[in-house]
This record gives C-alpha cells, structure tokens and sequence, in this order.
C-alpha cells in the first residue's frame, strides 16, 4: 500500500512494462486504490485540524492562519486540491466509458459525484473568501495614499 506513488508513476510512464503490468493486477489495485484513499484522508484530516507543519517551516511572519480572515491556501490544501481534480477525472473518464444512462444507474457513483462537488464547493468558497480580503487589502492601501 506504502508503494503506490511508485507503481503509479511506473503505470503512468510504461503501463506496457512488467513493473506497470504488475500494478494492473486486481489485489495492487485495490491495495493502491486503498493506500491512496488512506493518504487522502490523512491530509483532510490534517487540513482540517491545521496541522500546516511545511507552511509553519516556511513561513516568517507570527501570523496565526485561525486568527486570519481569508488566509492564502496552505501547501496541504493545495495538494487535496490536486487529489480532487484526480477524483474528478477518474469519474470523467468512468462516465465517458459506460455513459451517462448507465453511469447514474449507479447510487455510487451519483454519490461520487455529490462527494466531488461538496469539495469543489469548498474550493470555490476558499477562493472568493481569498479575494474578497486581498482586494480589501488594496482598497485600504489605497485609502491611506489618497
């Protein structure tokens, strides 16, 4: 489960390789599948609980993230963001092969799609909350020119 970066990447770059023929077997799918979920997870977790430990080490100001209004995305968020459009192109591409009739068919899948949209939503709120207070920011910078 720890390897699935690697039999991915392997996947990716020679699918026709014994290495990506291995990662095609059903059981290293399904432990890849799992591992991967599982490693999204964790980051969902640790977003959720700011545990920004790689923004915390490069980070300079004493600036507290929960005492901010509309702070920038952290390195986390970005990468659940990368892991969100993964998810939404896996669906795509399912949605592609058995088309839309049979794809809604599927209670799962109707549920993947909520899933994803509930993250995109999320996104999206982050984003205008983003600029709403950086485009406050220069209206009162511009403010104490005048």
């Amino acid at each position: 489960m720890m390897s699935f970066p690697l039999f991915s990447l392997v996947y990716l770059i020679a699918p026709h390789s014994s290495m990506g023929q291995f990662a095609k077997k059903p059981f290293i799918k399904f432990l890849s599948h799992s591992g991967s979920y599982i490693f999204f997870l964790i980051l969902l977790i640790m977003a959720s609980q700011r545990m920004n430990v790689i923004d915390n080490l490069l980070r300079t100001d004493d600036v507290d993230r929960k005492e901010t209004r509309g702070p920038p995305p952290t390195v986390i968020e970005c990468a659940i963001f990368l892991w969100v459009l993964g998810l939404i192109w896996v669906e795509i591409k399912q949605l592609w092969e058995c088309g839309l009739y049979n794809y809604c068919r599927n209670l799962w899948n109707i549920l993947d799609f909520i899933t994803n949209s509930l993250y995109l939503c999320t996104t999206a709120l982050r984003v205008v909350s983003y600029v709403q207070v950086l485009s406050e920011k220069t209206t009162s910078l511009r403010g104490k020119k005048d």
